[in-house]
């Protein structure tokens, strides 16, 4: 049997589609819900946390990396 692209495409997609199935059964949420929380955005707290782990890296690098004052 040949393997095309087409096939393999094929093949992930089901993979892919059971791994889907095994993580929401796992977290307990549904497939929907699931795929519903994969689009949004980012939640507040994790754009707080984007931020502050930016500005600790801008003030590492200032104090030229080190991590105590000596």
């Amino acid at each position: 049997m040949e393997y095309t692209p087409r096939r393999k495409l094929t093949r992930e997609f089901k993979l892919e589609a059971v791994r889907q199935t095994a993580l929401s059964e796992a977290l307990q949420v549904s497939r929907s819900g699931y795929y519903a929380a994969r689009h949004r955005g980012l939640s507040d707290r994790q754009k707080r946390q984007v931020d502050l782990t930016a500005r600790i890296r801008t003030i590492h690098q200032a104090s030229r990396e080190s991590w105590a004052h000596w």
